[in-house]
């Protein structure tokens, strides 16, 4: 999905993905 009328949303939602992703990793390292 581009969202080009509202850039900052789409970099709000990449770095959620980001952090999601980091924390997914997280918990699989951790167990």
């Amino acid at each position: 999905m581009l969202v080009k009328i509202y850039p900052n949303d789409q970099i709000r939602s990449e770095n959620l993905r980001e952090k999601t992703k980091a924390r997914v990793s997280r918990r699989r390292y951790e167990k």
